[in-house]
This record gives structure tokens, sequence and C-alpha cells, in this order.
């Protein structure tokens, strides 16, 4: 909820590319970061899988536009060390004095060690700033459920009082555990069982 209310205020020179999480396949997350950079990207290799050059020719395309990107990674404590090392590199690349990639990591306590692991360490050092996110309140667990249910399943489920209590209850306030208690849901609904 906090990247996307985050997604409203950015200013018009820069996008907002927000992962829910890493994807585990390296390949596949690599595809995303370039489609986050280039839309209108296609693969020139005889596979059609993204390579490093296809990364670095996204963002020479973004320099040239005059466009920044924001990489919104929640749950990124379940970042490989191979994607680390893709965002360290986009982190890292300049051209004409731009720097047109900027990342910011959300995840759980377990991030904070992991960036400081050696395989992450080159990403962990381009960490400028960290904060831990307080529990969302009652009234705060309410919306973002109610928000969770629209954008998942449209206006076709509702929430009971005594089943947000229970949320509440169960979750304590963390949007991973009420995502994990909404997909347990969902799945013995039998409902789109995506992960939200």
């Amino acid at each position: 909820l906090f990247l996307l209310r985050l997604q409203g205020i950015l200013t018009e020179n820069r996008d907002m590319a927000l992962f829910p999480e890493p994807d585990g396949n390296t390949v596949r997350f690599m595809e995303q970061l370039i489609r986050a950079l280039d839309s209108d990207w296609e693969s020139l290799a005889p596979d059609g899988l993204p390579t490093g050059d296809d990364l670095l020719e996204a963002l020479e395309k973004r320099v040239r536009l005059g466009k920044k990107l924001l990489v919104a990674i929640d749950q990124a404590q379940q970042l490989t060390p191979e994607h680390a090392s893709l965002l360290e590199q986009m982190v890292r690349y300049h051209s004409r004095d731009i720097r047109p990639v900027q990342v910011l990591l959300c995840g759980t306590h377990e991030l904070a060690p992991l960036l400081d692991a050696p395989s992450y360490l080159p990403l962990g050092r381009l960490v400028i700033g960290s904060g831990e996110v307080t529990p969302m309140t009652r009234s705060e667990v309410w919306d973002y459920i109610h928000f969770h249910l629209k954008k998942n399943w449209g206006d076709h489920y509702r929430v009971s009082w005594f089943a947000w209590v229970e949320i509440f209850s169960r979750s304590q306030g963390n949007p991973g555990r009420i995502n994990e208690i909404l997909n347990q849901v969902a799945a013995l609904l039998k409902v789109r069982p995506q992960k939200i």
C-alpha cells in the first residue's frame, strides 16, 4: 500500500516499476527489469532471452529519454544473489552524468542482514537509508484488505467484521502475514488462487 501511494507522488520525469516480490527465475526477473526500463524492448538474441547487452541498451534508452525509473521491490528479503547483481548494475549505471535508476527495497527484518552477506554486499553498499515500518493499525488493515480484494477479485467478495478482527489478530498488522492469510482463504474458496 505504501509503494502504491508512493507511485502517486512521483515527479513527471520519473516512472515507477513495482515488483510485489522478486521472480524466482533470474532470466524472467531480468526480462521484467528490462521491460520496466523499455516497454518496447524485444530481444535480439536467437533464443529470445534477455542479455546483459539488452539491459545496458535499455538503460541507455532511459538516459536518452531523460526519464528516471524507481524500481520498488517488495518482499526484497527473497532476492537471490543474481537479482542483487542485476540491481547493483542498474544502480551503478550512469551516462552523461545521469543515473537513470534508483532502487527501493522493502522487506522484513531479514533484509538488513541479507544485504550484509558477501554475495549481496555490492548492492548493500549502495543502500543510502533504511527504516522500519510499524505494523498497520486496525483501520489500515481494513483498508489494506479491501484494496487487495478489489484489486484481485473486484467487488465479488466482502470481509465481515468478524473476519477482519480475526485477520488483524492473526497478522498483528503485518502486510506479509495478511497476504498469507488472504491467499489461504482464496485457496479454500478456490477463487483465483493468485498471490496478492
